[in-house]
């Protein structure tokens, strides 16, 4: 016997299907979770409690997730928290940004995140967790030029998406895809906001930037030769032309591969260390 709920859930998935699939739209389920859920979730880390916010379902996903779907990640950071400086480059809502400063109170944590559907909720829970003295929130994109002005395309419109591009619209497997919102805007390179003393060189960077990681890293080259910074772990298609070109510069400046870990198909983390 077809319920009513049945009917309904058929309703929302024949939706979210042509929505999806004629006009490109954020899905529609996800519309529905947004509008009827207004929630937060508290993780207990080394002792302390982290609210998150999560509005939509990706975020929420992404919090449930956080410990087992990247736990390279987590020892990274872990393995680094007594440094002073973290760079958590494609913070997204802040999961990792939340973490590394969590472990310790004199680590300055520097969050990018260009994304306008990820900025809001990374900027509210720094806030809710009173950690914005701590946590330092950069909103533009970065790129191998000192500065520059160019277009991001983002292909989902709901907090917790991922696939974003500055310049051309290219996915981290080198394709083409279709945004669903660009705008212009300006970006800089990481050795422009050092040399110029407006953030200090980093200890240890995650980097995790859907496709962009070689044009970021070249345009931080004085900060790779400085012995400051002791790692990066990278996100990084292992098939993908990038992940030569990325090894192979780091290995220029005394990086080698220490591990790496595939939390996707062919997607992996990559840590690069030097002694």
């Amino acid at each position: 016997m077809i319920t009513l709920t049945k009917i309904l859930i058929i309703f929302i998935n024949l939706i979210d299907f042509f929505l999806k699939n004629f006009f490109r739209r954020a899905y529609f389920k996800n519309l529905i979770y947004d509008n009827l859920r207004q929630n937060y979730i508290v993780k207990k880390i080394k002792n302390k409690k982290i609210k998150f916010f999560i509005p939509s379902k990706a975020s929420k996903y992404r919090v449930d997730k956080f410990f087992v779907k990247e736990p390279e990640t987590i020892k990274f950071i872990e393995k680094y928290s007594k440094q002073k400086v973290f760079f958590d480059i494609g913070a997204n809502i802040g999961l990792f940004t939340l973490f590394a400063s969590s472990l310790n109170k004199h680590t300055n944590v520097f969050a990018f995140e260009p994304s306008g559907s990820n900025l809001g909720i990374l900027n509210r829970n720094v806030s809710i967790n009173n950690l914005e003295k701590k946590i330092t929130i950069i909103p533009f994109p970065l790129s191998q030029k000192k500065h520059s002005i160019n277009i991001i395309s983002e292909s989902y419109l709901y907090e917790g998406g991922s696939q974003i591009s500055f310049g051309k619209a290219v996915n981290d497997k080198g394709n083409f895809f279709l945004p669903l919102t660009k705008y212009k805007t300006i970006a800089f390179s990481l050795d422009y906001l050092t040399n110029n003393k407006i953030l200090p060189c980093p200890n240890f960077i995650k980097l995790d930037v859907d496709g962009n990681e070689f044009e970021i890293l070249c345009g931080a080259k004085k900060i790779l030769k400085n012995r400051t910074l002791k790692a990066l772990i990278v996100e990084i298609n292992l098939k993908s032309k990038n992940y030569n070109k990325i090894s192979k510069l780091l290995k220029q400046y005394g990086f080698f591969q220490a591990n790496y870990l595939s939390h996707e198909k062919i997607i992996s983390n990559v840590i690069f260390e030097r002694n």
